[in-house]
């Protein structure tokens, strides 16, 4: 987002007209972004797409539920310490772990410490509840997971999305 006039944060607005088209055939706010590799550029989309809503006075939760090897608080520069697998873990509340990033309705929650347990934390009924109260509170929720092929985490979160849209990064 450092150079606007990008060709890629160029070609991420024009993701973000399609998708708000999109979007106005499904039932909730929710678009969770992966990709079929490691290093597949999901996480460059995301964010970017994030920041790009975020500009055009909508405001938008960013989720790293890569709880494995997230690394959106570097993107972003903010704290690691209170995330998303905290949260599901039950051991901090939605007002410790959502971060604001920049101006205007733009916030973060990052993935936290790494968990022995994935898989397990994003299947927990609280993975639902932040999804449902973020879809009431947001315009726009945008879920960046681990890749699909690598670990089944994807999916997991993907049972909570639907029936958002969903958008593979293909590199």
């Amino acid at each position: 987002m450092d150079n606007p006039a990008d060709s890629a944060v160029e070609a991420v607005r024009a993701l973000r007209t399609s998708l708000h088209f999109a979007m106005m055939e499904t039932e909730n706010n929710i678009l969770m972004i992966t990709g079929a590799t490691p290093d597949s550029g999901k996480t460059f989309v995301s964010s970017t797409l994030a920041a790009v809503i975020a500009q055009s006075d909508q405001k938008v939760l960013f989720i790293d539920a890569d709880l494995r090897r997230g690394y959106s608080h570097n993107l972003f520069t903010v704290s690691n310490e209170h995330g998303l697998s905290e949260y599901l873990a039950g051991k901090d509340e939605l007002n410790k772990v959502i971060q604001h990033f920049g101006k205007g309705g733009f916030d973060v929650i990052t993935r936290g410490q790494v968990p022995p347990n994935p898989s397990e934390l994003l299947m927990r009924d609280r993975m639902r509840q932040l999804l449902e109260w973020a879809n009431d509170h947001y315009d726009l929720v945008i879920v960046d997971t681990p890749p699909m092929l690598a670990v089944s985490d994807a999916a997991v979160v993907g049972r909570s999305v639907a029936p958002a849209c969903w958008l593979r990064v293909l590199a």
